[in-house]
């Protein structure tokens, strides 16, 4: 779990064996280019959508296997029919809509206003109520139509008339059997548009087959905007790992290539190249959905993945619910392994099933009712009951999380002089549990202080680079407010206990309701039992989506919020769609 060490590599080359070079490294694929557009992955994304539209259509052509046209031109060709096909249909909505709005008012066209620019039709929904503005406006009017809750009223002005309080219609220059002309125009080239999918459909195959390759051209494409030429030398720059230095060297020897490497500056950001083992690529997973850490940061994908688990089991806190999430896990488990971030995710999802199953026996919760058997019990050894040792419990977990929070930036940043501030904010989370254990009096209580005392001084004092102790001062100052967010983020740490209690709950709560119901002969048992299937499976899917959204945002907003500082940029090395699979 660790941000690799990266070098910055420069490469020069002849500038007429560019391209050839370029082609070389892509089949290496250890460097990041910096490529112009969305990144290494824009390619690879424009053809696959194009393949997903196509395959998406309510038509298909028989496939054409001979591969006689070019995927690249098939590509643009499904991109242009796609936002044609968009245009088409947000102009076919807003007909619609103006249909809608001139068919009251019938079929008319409007007469020249040369000559006569006062004879200006003004068009109106007006209310019985409203009828007496009409009267009184000072210009002629006519009720050309009745419609329930109003009239149609025309007032002739030559500007729009004021203090009429009325809905006035906008039926726009066109006539009514010109827009439904129009509309019928707009239908038949939608059917054209359909007929040209379904053509285009034939060539399914061939994009499949060359998706890879034509991702990899785009890609040799943009990084020759990457390339700079000066006169009979091109070069280009770039990001590689350390340890891929000798094999990049022995590459440049074969291709007749300067290579030039040297360490990233202070003031660069590179890259961020995340590297895990196979279990840890799930919390690497979880990283990356919210944020790519700085290069200058550190990898929290081992950290994140175990309290990620640890706060989805201490919410979902039933037994029974952890055994549905397994077996949910085992009906799609072939399904999850056909791609490598499936196989990602159903690692997780099994982790995470084996979490709340492990905790709801440790707390005695089987589907919102006590352990159905002797040996069960014997399994509940953490008070789940207990409400106040509960929630004094997740206090001090989301006070260990964050103290851990620090303690990993201090070391991320030693020797250097702001991981003092870290300890210190540490040491201030810390004070809290002391105090607490302590009873709040006595000797206890002025350790507590001290340990609070002496951490606000490192955070005083240590917050800032600044080359004078003034400047350190006065930003450290500035940094002292946030002692209380340190109160609200341990605080936000009860929403574990809070969802944990709500779910327990609501699953006793159905267990009763079903129970009382089911007593009942007859359909009484039915309606039982469907309060019983009902009621648990909305308290799973709350389970579930709560263990989801709140395990990970203690560890997105308060966990980072403490440990992790910028936003990096990901490493995607320029290499072969072949290479990554």
């Amino acid at each position: 779990m660790s941000i690799v060490p990266l070098v910055q590599v420069t490469l020069l080359a002849a500038a007429a064996d560019r391209e050839a070079v370029l082609e070389s490294l892509q089949q290496l694929g250890v460097t990041h280019l910096d490529l112009a557009g969305a990144g290494s992955e824009a390619s690879d994304s424009r053809i696959r959508r194009a393949i997903r539209y196509l395959a998406a259509g309510p038509r298909r052509r028989r496939p054409d296997r001979g591969g006689a046209a070019r995927a690249g031109a098939i590509v643009s060709a499904v991109e242009a029919l796609q936002q044609q096909r968009i245009a088409l249909e947000e102009e076919l909505v807003a007909l619609k809509v103006r249909i809608a709005e001139v068919q009251p008012w019938g079929h008319f066209d409007f007469a020249s206003l040369e000559g006569h620019p006062e004879l200006r039709l003004w068009f109106y929904h007006v209310r019985p109520s409203e009828m007496r503005h009409v009267l009184a406006c000072g210009h002629p009017w006519q009720i050309v139509g009745r419609r329930p809750g109003g009239r149609l009223v025309i007032v002739i002005s030559a500007d729009e008339p004021e203090g009429l309080p009325c809905r006035r219609a906008h039926v726009g220059a066109r006539s009514l059997e010109a827009l439904e002309r129009r509309l019928g125009e707009i239908e038949i080239a939608l059917d054209d548009l359909d007929a040209e999918r379904a053509n285009l459909s034939r060539w399914l195959a061939l994009l499949e087959r060359d998706a890879n390759r034509l991702a990899d051209a785009d890609d040799r494409r943009r990084a020759q905007d990457a390339v700079a030429v000066q006169g009979a030398v091109a070069a280009v720059s770039g990001w590689a790992p350390e340890r891929a230095l000798p094999a990049l060297r022995d590459w440049a020897r074969t291709q007749g290539v300067a290579l030039i490497a040297r360490p990233p500056a202070p003031e660069e950001a590179p890259p961020t190249l995340l590297e895990n083992t196979k279990i840890a690529r799930a919390g690497e997973m979880l990283v990356r959905f919210f944020a790519t850490p700085h290069y200058s940061a550190w990898d929290p994908s081992g950290l994140l993945l175990a309290s990620f688990t640890l706060f989805f089991a201490v919410i979902v806190s039933d037994a029974v619910y952890g055994l549905l999430l397994g077996a949910a896990v085992a009906l799609f488990w072939r399904r999850l392994g056909r791609s490598e971030a499936g196989r990602t995710l159903r690692r997780l999802a099994l982790l995470l099933a084996v979490a709340a199953a492990a905790w709801g026996g440790a707390v005695g919760t089987y589907a919102g009712a006590a352990p159905p058997h002797p040996w069960l019990e014997a399994l509940a050894v953490v008070p789940g009951e207990d409400r106040q040792i509960m929630m004094t419990g997740t206090l001090m977990l989301g006070v260990g999380h964050l103290v851990l929070a620090n303690l990993c930036a201090a070391r991320r940043r030693w020797p250097g002089r702001t991981a003092w501030a870290h300890v210190g904010w540490a040491l201030v989370m810390t004070a809290g549990p002391l105090w607490y254990l302590a009873g709040g009096a006595g000797t206890g209580r002025l350790a507590a202080y001290g340990v609070a005392g002496a951490g606000l001084l490192l955070v005083l004092m240590f917050s800032s680079n600044a080359p004078t102790l003034g400047r350190r001062l006065v930003q450290g100052a500035a940094a002292m407010p946030r002692v209380v967010s340190v109160l609200g983020d341990v605080l936000s740490y009860l929403r574990l206990f809070a969802l944990a209690i709500a779910g327990s709950s609501l699953g006793a709560a159905f267990n009763t309701l079903a129970a009382k119901v089911g007593s009942t002969p007859g359909t009484g048992v039915v309606f039982g039992l469907c309060i019983l299937l009902v009621g648990h499976g909305i308290n799973f899917i709350l389970s579930i989506a709560g263990g989801v959204v709140h395990g990970l945002r203690l560890n997105y907003i308060e966990f980072f919020g403490w440990g992790l500082w910028g936003e990096g940029r990901p490493f995607l090395p320029f290499r072969t769609r072949e290479s990554t699979r």
